[in-house]
């Protein structure tokens, strides 16, 4: 039997052009909508470029000034369970490459739980959005 650990997997994302408006939504499969600064993220050096100015991508989304931005965020965080194995270091040092396919999976399936809910929220625009 192999050793196990947990890993604590996070998902953070700006959700352009998002209002408060969106916060009713309730999310499905563990997602949550925030609207937070972006210094309470871990998101701030993907969004501010190297002048320390909002990247032009993300100024229309600003729902504050730009001294102290914030944005709607799209948060999820799972723990899992995971091999020790995927962590040695030969595997960190391109073994074969067990831990990436292992996070490649954990996105498929996110990307798929959006993109089921985004369907859904098109076909069924009225009303309260809870699991799909």
């Amino acid at each position: 039997m192999a050793i196990v650990g947990s890993v604590n997997i996070e998902l953070w994302a700006v959700v352009l052009g998002a209002t408060d408006a969106l916060l009713i939504l309730e999310m499905p499969y563990g997602y949550e909508l925030k609207r937070l600064k972006l210094n309470d993220t871990p998101l701030y050096d993907e969004v501010v470029n190297a002048r320390g100015n909002l990247d032009i991508k993300y100024i229309a989304s600003n729902l504050a000034d730009e001294a102290t931005p914030e944005f709607i965020f799209l948060y999820k965080t799972e723990n899992n369970s995971m091999p020790l194995e995927y962590f040695s270091i030969g595997e960190m040092l391109g073994g074969t490459e067990k831990a990436g396919e292992y996070f490649d999976t954990i996105t498929a399936k996110w990307n798929e739980e959006i993109f089921l809910y985004i369907v859904y929220v098109k076909i069924n625009p009225r009303g309260k959005h809870r699991n799909c």
